[in-house]
C-alpha cells in the first residue's frame, strides 16, 4: 500500500470513529459502543463520584404508637422491619411497595410489659435475632426487670425466647430463659440506680452475640459531693457494668468456657468465646468482658462491609463520644471514668485508654449522643460509607465519613424533628429513626 492509500485509510478511520461517538452520545448511552460494518469502537466514560448529600429528608414510616418509645429497629434477615418499645411490646412492620411507608400488624409479635420495670432509662432495651432465625426460631432481648418495691431490683436481664410452634409469626413470651441477670448499682437512702443500663443487642461478624452494658449509674445530680461512676464500675474487671460483652450463644466455639459473671442459678444457654480477653476461670475477672471503660454506650453497630463496631457513648457533662473498633481488638480500655473524653477526672488512674475517635460538647444544646450506622444501603449510592448518628436534646442528624470520623456535617437541623431514642436498619440497609415518647418511625431518605 502505498502512502496515499495509507493516509486515505487513516482518514477513513477517523471518520468511523468520529460518527460511532456522535451516534451513541445521540442515544445517551453510559459506554460509547457503536457498530458501523462490523467495526467496534468502545471509550469508556470517565466520571467524578457525586459527592455525599448535605442534607437528608426524614419520612414518617408508620402510624404512630401513641404514648411508647421507640428503644429498636431491626430485622430477621428478611424484608419485614420489626421495632421494639420501652414498654414491652415487639411488632413487625410489613413495608409497602412505595418503600417509603409501612403498616404495622394489629397483633404484637410479642408483648412482655408486665415483666418489665419502665421509666425514662429502663425498658425493653435490646433485641437481637438469632443469625439462623428462620431454623432456630431464637431471638434475645434485654431489658430491665420489674421491681419488686421502688428502691430494690430493676436488674438488667438477658433472655432468650423463640418463636410459638404453632405461628412462626409471633414470639413465645412464656418460652423465655434467662442468660444475664445483672445487678445496678445502690445508691445509699435511693436504692437501686435506674440510670445508665445501655442494652443494645447485636451479632458481630464473628456470629457470637454481643450486648452494651452502662456503668449502672447514678448522675452526679442525683448524689451530690459525688463523682461520676461511684462504684467504678467501668474499670473494674470483677462487674460486668460499664462494658461491652460477648457470648457464644449458638455453639460456635469447641473450647468456649462456662458462664462466669451471670448472676444466675443452674445452667444457662451459653459459653464464652475461649478468645475473649480476660479469661481466668471462675471469680476474679469476669470472663464474658469484651471491652470495659464505657459510661453509658446506649446504641452501637457493626458496619456490615468491613466488620468494625461504633459504639455512641453517652458522655456526662463534657462530651459525647463515637468509638470505632476494628474486628479483632479484644480487651481494650475505653477510659470511662477516668477519662470524660480528653479530659481527666480521676489523678489515680493507672493503665492504657483509648480514647474516641470523635466527640462532641454540649454547646449546640446536645446532651446525649444516639449511636448511629454506616449506611451500607442500595438507594443512595451517595451515603455509602457515611456513620449517620444523632442526639437526643439537640435532635441534630449528623453524618461522619468513615473510616476517618472527621469534618462532621449536618444532615437535618433538629429544631423541628422529635427527640431521637434509636437509630435501626433493615434488612437492605436502609436506616430507620425511631422517637421517644409518641412512638413514630421515620425513614431516611435523600433528596
Amino acid at each position: 500500500m502505498n502512502v496515499f492509500n495509507k493516509s486515505y485509510a487513516i482518514i477513513l478511520m477517523m471518520i468511523l470513529t468520529l460518527l460511532c461517538v456522535t451516534a451513541v452520545f445521540s442515544n445517551g448511552n453510559d459506554t460509547l459502543h457503536s457498530q458501523v460494518n462490523d467495526f467496534h469502537v468502545f471509550l469508556p466514560i470517565v466520571r467524578t463520584p457525586e459527592p455525599p448529600p448535605d442534607t437528608i429528608t426524614l419520612v414518617e414510616y408508620i402510624a404512630p404508637l401513641p404514648g411508647d418509645t421507640i428503644t429498636v429497629i431491626t430485622h430477621a434477615g428478611d424484608n419485614r422491619i420489626f421495632i421494639a418499645t420501652q414498654k414491652g411490646r415487639i411488632s413487625i412492620i410489613d413495608p409497602d411497595p412505595s418503600g417509603l411507608s409501612g403498616t404495622v400488624r394489629e397483633i404484637p409479635f410479642m408483648h412482655i410489659g408486665g415483666r418489665i420495670e419502665v421509666s425514662f432509662e429502663e425498658g425493653l432495651l435490646g433485641l437481637a435475632f438469632d443469625p439462623d432465625f428462620e431454623e432456630s426460631g431464637y431471638f434475645y432481648v434485654a431489658y430491665s426487670e420489674k421491681r419488686t418495691n421502688p428502691t430494690d431490683g430493676g436488674d438488667l436481664i438477658l433472655a432468650r425466647f423463640k418463636v410459638r410452634f404453632d405461628n412462626p409469626q409471633s414470639g413465645d413470651p412464656n418460652s423465655e430463659v434467662r442468660l444475664l441477670a445483672i445487678p445496678k448499682t445502690y445508691v445509699e437512702n435511693q436504692g437501686d440506680s435506674r440510670v445508665h443500663n445501655a442494652g443494645d443487642l447485636h451479632f458481630g461478624p464473628d456470629g457470637y452475640l454481643y450486648m452494651s452494658v452502662g456503668d449502672g449509674g447514678p448522675d452526679p445530680g442525683q448524689v451530690f459531693a459525688r463523682p461520676a461512676d461511684i462504684a467504678n464500675n467501668g474499670q473494674r474487671r470483677d462487674v460486668l457494668l460499664g462494658k461491652v460483652l460477648r457470648l457464644d450463644v449458638r455453639d460456635l466455639d469447641p473450647n468456649g468456657v462456662a458462664p462466669d459473671c451471670n448472676g444466675l442459678e443452674g445452667e444457662v444457654p451459653y459459653t464464652i468465646p475461649s478468645d475473649n480477653p480476660m479469661i481466668d476461670g471462675p471469680g476474679g475477672m469476669c470472663d464474658e468482658i469484651w471491652s470495659r471503660g464505657w459510661r453509658n454506650p446506649w446504641r452501637f453497630s457493626f458496619d456490615r462491609v468491613t466488620g468494625d463496631m461504633y459504639v455512641g457513648d453517652v458522655g456526662e457533662e463534657r462530651y459525647e463520644e463515637i468509638n470505632r473498633e476494628t474486628p479483632g481488638n479484644p480487651g481494650l480500655n475505653y477510659g470511662w471514668a477516668c477519662y470524660e473524653g480528653p479530659v481527666l477526672l480521676n489523678q489515680n488512674c493507672q493503665s492504657s485508654y483509648v480514647f474516641p475517635n470523635y466527640m462532641y460538647n454540649h454547646d449546640d444544646g446536645s446532651c446525649s449522643i444516639i449511636g448511629g450506622y454506616v449506611y451500607r444501603g442500595r438507594e443512595y449510592a451517595t451515603l455509602t460509607g457515611q456513620y449517620v448518628f444523632t442526639d437526643f436534646c439537640s435532635r441534630n442528624v449528623w453524618r461522619l465519613p468513615t473510616p476517618q470520623l472527621n469534618n462532621p456535617v449536618t444532615l437535618a437541623a433538629g429544631a423541628s424533628l422529635p427527640a431521637w431514642t434509636t437509630i435501626g436498619e433493615d434488612f437492605g440497609g436502609e436506616l430507620y429513626f425511631g422517637s421517644y415518647g409518641s412512638g413514630r418511625v421515620f425513614k431516611l431518605t435523600v433528596p
